[in-house]
């Protein structure tokens, strides 16, 4: 009976910890060079989690506005399919590690833009 619990035990423990480490690896925060590297290569949703009036001051090429603060966020994320890789910005990194977090309990994984946009050093939309 104690060999099964410590089994048990074990089982669960290893359960949890598997799924908490890919929990933690489904997003990756990186540098402006990173981030400018992955984006080109198309493979990524480039999300910016500002509000629509900071998108529209200027936003990196391709970049679609899901505002973080927004009722529907959700809604508006779960319309993307989960296989595609996710590139998140947002002012100062901040709103876009909340959004990564979120993101990742959702089933999604990609990269977070650690510096925020007002360090972006690539192209800018106006």
């Amino acid at each position: 009976m104690i060999s099964k619990i410590k089994y048990l035990f074990t089982f669960v423990f290893f359960a949890i910890s598997g799924y908490c480490y890919a929990q933690q690896q489904a997003f990756k925060s990186v540098n402006n060079e990173e981030f400018q590297k992955a984006i080109e290569n198309k493979e990524f949703v480039i999300i910016d989690v500002r509000t629509p009036q900071e998108f529209a001051s200027g936003h990196i090429p391709n970049a679609i506005n899901i505002n973080l603060s927004s009722p529907n966020f959700e809604k508006e994320i779960k319309k993307i399919a989960k296989d595609k890789k996710i590139a998140l910005y947002c002012r100062s990194g901040r709103r876009s590690k909340t959004a990564m977090t979120r993101l990742t309990h959702w089933g999604y994984s990609g990269i977070e833009l650690n510096e925020g946009f007002v360090n972006w050093n690539g192209k800018i939309v106006r």
